[in-house]
């Protein structure tokens, strides 16, 4: 759920809804599922295998040099750090809170101060039809209350949110889809080579153990040594089937990644824009690539800034699209 965009609350909210139990200590029960122990779930280590011990000095916890592979692993290493990351980019970049998730919020600055863009909501007249409708518009957050002289332009979410997704060519679209058969293939690429890393490490403290008995003169010398060249054989063998599924695994995940966007593919996300749980992948995924996105309200300009160093600049008018990519800083206003 994390992985998929969720927060803590909403992980804990989910919990508690589909009545999962929760880890009681002996003797007192939990009520219910708390964000809290949640946070303490996603940032221990020992789901992957880590022991980190402690000492105590002068009353105080001191950590010590961590243990790899001490408990029985849940997760993989490269699943919990990738959380870490996703919790990382979420830091200060809450999701808000309303029956439709925002797939751009807290990424949005004003071009002209610097300052945030907000949601806000907005009615009027339909021109053709003679009734009241409601829709969505962003704005500077410091001009609309007059706090700056950016003044106040709104700009409907929906023709803004189209316009991002359709300059944001590096989002994968299958992941957020949930393309069922790519990740279950992937999936068992995965399951494959964990397994294969499991055989080895138990061939590993094997051969460790007929070492230590050679030392110690325990058993006879050639039916440990027969053993030892039984063990690497076995060892080279799973190393070479190792490289093979991951160069498979990476190719894969390089293929899938690297994806076109297909016209159909582009419509299967717009409409399903309209699922939450889908809006929250969409949001995640737009945070994994881009910082920030400056918005020029009165000439309807945007600059899409990503992490890495590239810069995306659309000029749009009724007459023309250019672009212009800098791996250098763009001044606020672009001419």
């Amino acid at each position: 759920m994390a992985l998929d965009g969720s927060g803590y609350v909403s992980i804990a909210k989910r919990l508690n809804l589909e009545k999962q139990p929760t880890f009681d200590t002996p003797g007192k029960k939990a009520n219910g599922w708390h964000h809290s122990y949640v946070v303490r779930i996603l940032k221990n280590p020992a789901v992957y295998g880590q022991f980190s011990p402690h000492i105590n000095v002068d009353g105080k916890r001191v950590p010590q040099e961590p243990i790899e592979n001490y408990f029985p692993a849940i997760i993989s290493q490269e699943d919990f750090f990738a959380v870490q990351a996703a919790i990382t980019s979420r830091k200060g970049k809450g999701g808000e809170v309303g029956t439709r998730v925002n797939v751009l919020a807290n990424i949005l600055k004003c071009g002209s101060c610097g300052n945030s863009a907000v949601r806000i909501n907005k009615s009027g007249k339909q021109a053709t039809v003679d009734k009241y409708y409601k829709w969505v518009a962003m704005v500077c957050n410091t001009g609309r209350r007059g706090v700056t002289d950016c003044g106040y332009h709104p700009w409907k979410l929906d023709e803004l949110e189209k316009a991002i997704l359709d300059e944001v060519k590096e989002l994968d679209i299958s992941s957020i889809l949930d393309n069922k058969s790519n990740e279950q293939g992937l999936a068992v690429l995965r399951q494959n080579i964990q397994s294969i890393a499991e055989q080895l490490s138990t061939i590993q403290k094997q051969k460790a153990r007929l070492v230590d008995a050679l030392a110690d003169g325990d058993a006879g010398l050639g039916a440990i040594t027969d053993r030892i060249r039984t063990l690497s054989k076995q060892e080279e063998d799973l190393e070479a089937s190792k490289e093979i599924l991951t160069q498979e695994y990476d190719a894969e995940s390089h293929r899938l990644s690297a994806m076109t966007r297909s016209v159909d593919e582009i419509k299967r996300l717009t409409d399903q824009l309209e699922d939450n749980d889908v809006r929250i992948k969409l949001q995640t995924e737009i945070r994994r690539l881009v910082d920030k996105i400056v918005l020029h309200f009165n000439a309807k300009k945007f600059v899409i800034q990503y992490h890495k160093p590239k810069l995306v600049v659309r000029f749009k008018d009724v007459q023309s699209v250019s672009f212009i990519e800098s791996d250098g800083e763009l001044a606020d206003d672009p001419v």
